[in-house]
């Protein structure tokens, strides 16, 4: 019998069995070692089970290329593994080379900055496979790229290989001689010992599972199949010399056999019905009619092949937990059940987390990033907040992580009083959150944000002993050995997480001689490291669970079950963009490129799709935002070749948990009659179910749920009738409108009928000091009087330039002034006085300041603390004052929303539009003027003390309304003016002065701020959306006014709907109301087109439409 042999065939099981029945022939059923070489994911317990039809298990050893590699090395060399260079220190070499890049022009120095773990990436990717390549040593690297072409790019590669050997050489200057993976796979490659020596016991090898094979790793198997009878086996679903249509993805694999020589021989089995035709199908994917079997008269329904059309992800995610559920009363084994996940990043997480909720045994096995478990969660959320701006949202994080139980009683910290605060005082200011959480859990939280502080601070070398202290002081350790509440795949995944982090510390201390500090202090490089580091699989069996796993896991696998998720272009594998500079050398020859992902992914598919398992394809059909999906392009082929139509369902199986209960109920309610549904349910009432209290309770949930279900909008989703609308919110209630109440409409009807229909108001905010809303205020009214204090007038234009001291000296005292008036009833507290000195800082002297601070100068002769006021005084002479208008009017009151401010007409503005005239009320913050102009050019700002402050594009794309309706409101108190522009001026302390922030206006009308002569009312910074002022007052005039009766028509219709706008751009996360809510994102588009068709009075933002501004906005 001749060797080396390659079998082909549909699936790697049967190629497996069909194997060691030739190598039994061969050997004998007794032999002293055969050899299986598979991938590092390879299934051992399956492939020793289908041997020991032949032969006892312990003659089989199934081993990976590097495994068997290593172990011949040490043998050859008497080296312990000790001396292997793993990836995460590999990555520790590849940031010391890169950054010690000094020629400018290599694509890979970076100068001064942080170097980024993309860039990481890319080096060793290119480093790694030119190795794989064969090509072992700077020198070689370099001369092979300028044989191929390459001669400008041969020099940077050639540097950057240099400076990782350097690297290596000074760091491991004192360890045991350290080698690569691939030097190791070259020494034995070419070694003159013989395998047979450090290897006798071998009679046979098997190779299996590879789509391709590097230059080292062909150099090996070379010598393998000259050494011992040695079978390759390549699933192949064409009897083709060559790999065509589904197969190309193991081209590579299939082209290194013939090479070296090894005969191919393609075996066939005979399946049942259903999956010899689904081979067929399988066998015809990609390829021309001409050449394939025919498909047209396969019944799609004997294909044992579904697809489930699902809503979203989780509803997916969902309807398989159902499926297996069943699979699992029906008695399959769950071990003999597989989930495929096509994109694991996507799905891992949410899979464990729904597949816990429905209680089904499973295990993960595939490809996971260090960053996806809760070991990495917790060190990033730690490097987050060792620096500032540190937010609510990474201590949340942090607090809510699984892992993490920081009180004595190994209990978790009350994180919910943090989340409950953080809704009530101004977001992203963890300070603010924690001054007013209850001392106890401040007193908690306080020790950890030092700890981690600390860590930016801490030398490489101690890093991994501050990390340990940290965790330890966060109960991760003590959670993950004593807590028996985490399913075992969760317990293994985290406890490999841990071990993978040891050793990701040690690399980093490692590089402690050899790294600078200006390119990164120790939280920098630890963050980087925790991003690029992966968990390495073990093979290990899933025993009695549901496996989940990656096609290239569940490829090698025999089930009865394949459940195959994201059958989406977006989840489905790809080709990941590579750098521009390392694009042509992968694509000059194969022997340096990467594996193409999307064929092997494919490849991998066919060989689910020719196995005896019943096949289920599952996808999403639009995203939570409500974005539809595309369907993957291997799913667009298999419509090519069969009706799918005839087995696509939309998600429904047995309910599997309480929640799908009440789906299940609700969602059967739209397709039966009104009076079908109430005779079942008061059937169930007459049958003991309930008791007659909860007969309307239940009756009236059960609809709520149906409807909501549907995107068509119905009385369940705030819309009200005329009569009650006349009865909760009447004409005379609700106007005059506002400009702030039409914005919180434009976001969310929901929300606006929470608040202003139904009078549900959020909670006063928790605070010992002013709360936001206060210091806001101040702030308005020191502004206000300033400016009033310098008129000898109402309406008189004031310059915002003059003598600075007098200036400050002026403002001064109208700050401390209103202290008494606005704090009064507050304590003087530590925090207050603090929020004071950020405000008041620098202005005056330490005499007449009570908050002046440091009392130091700078070398501009400016002190060395300037607040808020000190900030805004400067620019008002550096931006404002250079331009043609001046600040006139200043909380101009128009209407009477509030007894303050300078009225400028006793009754609102009234604003003509599509649906009748609309009346408006409100206080502008300052109006500036230009003198001598005709009509008076008016420029509208608006003070924001807040953080967060919207842009040009929301008042464009109609989620703001603020500025331009207070536009229209000016001009129709103040006749003789026209606007000109707008914007919201950012006075947040201690030192956000901006008055550019979210500017509408025209090019012609404003000028670059940096200009010398300015003879306009505006500055800029990037051009303004309208070109002309003809194109911004049309958008005043006009556009405003239409979208203006859009919003009061849905209003005065009472439809008070749940937001149509991606849950970001509405805010959704901070809405105090967001807990009773129930926004279903993922079908806004279609509620948007049931809108649409329907005609109705219902206000939609361009945003909600994924409109542009081009699209809805004229630029000139």
């Amino acid at each position: 019998m001749s060797y080396p042999r390659i079998f082909t065939g549909p699936t790697l099981p049967f190629l497996e069995s069909k194997a060691f029945e030739t190598i039994a022939d061969t050997v004998g059923t007794h032999p002293k070692s055969i050899l299986y070489l598979g991938q590092q994911e390879h299934p051992r317990e399956e492939t020793r089970e289908r041997w020991q039809t032949h032969g006892p298990s312990a003659c089989l050893r199934v081993d990976t290329f590097d495994q068997v590699v290593s172990d011949c090395y040490e043998r050859d060399q008497y080296k312990g593994r000790v001396t292997h260079i793993d990836r995460p220190l590999l990555l520790r070499l590849v940031e010391l080379g890169v950054e010690h890049i000094e020629s400018p022009t290599n694509p890979f120095h970076i100068g001064k900055q942080f170097l980024r773990s993309g860039l990481v990436g890319a080096a060793e990717d290119l480093y790694t496979n030119l190795e794989c390549a064969g090509l072992l040593s700077p020198e070689q690297m370099g001369s092979r790229l300028s044989d191929e072409g390459f001669e400008r790019r041969a020099d940077h590669v050639e540097e950057l290989a240099e400076a990782i050997e350097t690297a290596r050489q000074e760091i491991l200057a004192d360890e045991l001689p350290e080698t690569y993976r691939t030097e190791r796979m070259h020494h034995v490659a070419t070694m003159d010992t013989d395998l047979e020596t450090v290897r006798p016991a071998v009679e046979a090898v098997v190779v299996g599972g590879f789509t391709r094979f590097d230059q080292l790793e062909q150099d090996f198997l070379k010598r393998v199949a000259a050494t011992w009878p040695t079978i390759g086996l390549l699933p192949k679903q064409t009897d083709t010399e060559k790999t065509v249509g589904i197969d190309t993805g193991a081209s590579r694999a299939l082209e290194t056999f013939r090479e070296l020589g090894f005969s191919m021989e393609h075996y066939r089995e005979t399946p049942s019905t259903s999956v010899r035709a689904r081979r067929r199908v399988t066998e015809g994917l990609y390829r021309h009619p001409e050449h394939t079997p025919r498909t047209d008269n396969i019944d799609p329904n004997l294909l044992d092949l579904t697809y489930t059309e699902s809503e979203t992800v989780p509803e997916e995610i969902r309807s398989v937990a159902q499926k297996i559920r069943h699979h699992l009363a029906s008695g399959v084994e769950a071990g003999q059940i597989g989930v495929v996940l096509t994109s694991p990043t996507e799905y891992a997480n949410a899979v464990s987390d729904i597949f816990d909720a429905y209680n089904l045994p499973y295990a993960l096995q595939m490809d996971l990033t260090l960053s996806e478990t809760a070991v990495g969660e917790v060190i990033e959320a730690v490097c987050d907040l060792s620096r500032e701006p540190r937010s609510v949202d990474t201590l949340l994080t942090l607090l809510t992580n699984p892992l993490v139980s920081v009180s004595d009683d190994n209990e978790r910290l009350d994180y919910n009083e943090v989340a409950r605060v953080a809704r009530q005082v101004e977001m992203g200011q963890l300070e603010t959150v924690l001054s007013q959480v209850d001392e106890t859990v401040e007193a908690e939280i306080e020790p950890i944000l030092d700890d981690a502080t600390a860590l930016s601070t801490a030398d490489l070398e101690s890093l991994p002993d501050r990390v340990d202290g940290l965790l330890e002081r966060l109960g991760v350790f003590t959670k993950l050995e004593t807590d028996e509440e985490f399913s075992s795949a969760f317990a293994s995944r985290e406890s490999s997480a841990r071990s993978r982090l040891d050793r990701v510390l040690e690399t980093v201390a490692l590089t402690a001689s050899a790294s600078k500090p200006e390119f990164g202090d120790s939280v920098d490089r630890l963050a980087r490291a925790i991003s690029t580091a992966s968990l390495p699989q073990t093979g290990h069996e899933a025993e009695e669970r549901i496996l989940i796993c990656g096609l290239k896991e569940a490829f090698l696998r025999e089930f009865e079950h394949v459940h195959i998720l994201g059958m989406t272009s977006t989840h489905f594998p790809s080709d990941p963009a590579e750098l521009s500079f390392v694009q042509p050398i992968y694509e000059s020859n194969r022997d340096f490129g990467q594996s193409d992902a999307g064929a092997e992914a494919r490849y991998q598919f066919g060989g689910l799709m020719a196995s005896d398992a019943s096949i289920h394809l599952t996808g999403p059909q639009r995203s939570l935002a409500g974005d539809p999906y595309v369907e993957a392009g291997i799913f667009t082929e298999l419509h090519r070749l069969i009706d799918l139509s005839e087995i696509t369902n939309e998600s429904e199986s047995p309910p599997g948990n309480q929640e799908d209960v009440q789906r299940a109920i609700g969602s059967r309610w739209a397709g039966l009659s009104d009076s079908r549904t109430h005779a079942l349910i008061d059937a169930a009432a007459e049958a003991g179910t309930f008791g007659e209290d909860q007969h309307s309770q239940i009756e009236s949930g059960v609809e709520c749920a149906a409807s909501r279900a549907d995107p068509i909008l119905t009385p369940y989703d705030g819309k009200l009738s005329p009569e009650t609308i006349a009865d909760v919110y009447a004409a005379t209630e609700r106007e005059p409108y506002s400009p702030s109440r039409l914005e919180t409409y434009a976001a969310c009807g929901f929300k606006f009928y929470m608040s202003h229909v139904l009078g549900i108001e959020a909670p006063d905010p928790l605070t010992r000091e002013p709360d936001p809303g206060a210091r806001g205020s101040y702030i308005h009214g020191v502004l206000e009087e300033y400016y009033c204090s310098l008129q000898s007038s109402e309406g008189e234009p004031v310059s915002p330039h003059s003598d600075f001291n007098e200036r400050q000296a002026q403002l001064l005292a109208v700050a401390v002034s209103q202290l008494d008036n606005e704090f009064d009833e507050h304590p003087e507290t530590a925090f207050q006085d603090q929020w004071l000195t950020s405000v008041l800082a620098g202005l005056g002297t330490p005499d007449t300041n009570p908050h002046y601070g440091p009392e130091q100068k700078n070398d501009n002769e400016h002190p060395v603390a300037r607040g808020l006021f000190y900030r805004f005084l400067e620019h008002e002479f550096e931006e404002p004052a250079r331009t043609t208008a001046r600040p006139t009017w200043f909380e101009a009151r128009i209407g009477q929303p509030y007894d303050a401010g300078t009225p400028l007409k006793q009754q609102p503005a009234v604003i003509d539009t599509s649906q009748g005239s609309v009346p408006i009320h409100g206080l502008i913050d300052r109006i500036d003027t230009v003198p001598g102009t005709d009509p008076t050019q008016a420029v509208i700002r608006d003070y924001k003390t807040g953080s967060s402050v919207p842009g040009e594009t929301d008042a464009l794309l109609g989620l703001n309304f603020q500025l331009p309706l207070y536009a229209m409101m000016a001009e129709d108190a103040l006749p003789k003016i026209e606007t000109v522009g707008a914007a919201y001026y950012q006075v947040s302390p201690p030192t956000s002065v901006n008055s550019r922030n979210g500017q509408i206006t025209s090019q012609q009308m404003a000028a670059y701020y940096r200009s010398n002569d300015v003879d306009v009312p505006l500055l800029r910074y990037s051009y303004p959306y309208f070109e002309t002022h003809a194109a911004f007052r049309q958008f005043i005039e006009e556009t405003t006014a239409e979208r203006l009766g859009e919003l009061v028509g849905g209003i005065t219709d009472g439809r008070f709907q749940p937001t149509v706008l991606d849950p970001s751009d509405a805010g959704c996360r901070y809405c105090d109301y967001a807990h009773v809510c129930d926004v279903r994102p993922e079908q806004r588009h279609q509620t948007i087109e049931h809108i649409d068709n329907e005609e109705l009075n219902v206000y939609v933002p361009p945003l909600a439409r994924g409109h542009g501004t081009d699209d809805v906005v004229e630029v000139e």
